[in-house]
């Protein structure tokens, strides 16, 4: 488990779908009660982290989004 806390705070070498299969991962470990007591905490900081990184690329993605229909509307 200790690996999990090193690299907790660098996502820069992975695509956001790497994030999410992790992220859904630990989901079903804890749902399958395959987590011992002791490592709990340290998965889910893991997973709060991931789905925060989660939630920021989808918002980058949605202004880049928001920014490319205004500039198109603005050519028209």
């Amino acid at each position: 488990m200790g690996d999990v806390v090193a690299e907790q705070a660098d996502f820069s070498g992975l695509g956001y779908d790497e994030l999410k299969a992790e992220l859904q991962e630990i989901v079903g470990r804890l749902s399958a009660d395959e987590v011992s007591i002791d490592d709990v905490t340290v998965l889910v900081r893991r997973a709060q982290l991931l789905l925060g990184e989660c939630r920021k690329r989808l918002r980058a993605t949605k202004d880049d989004l928001e920014s490319i229909v205004a500039d198109l509307e603005l050519d028209s």
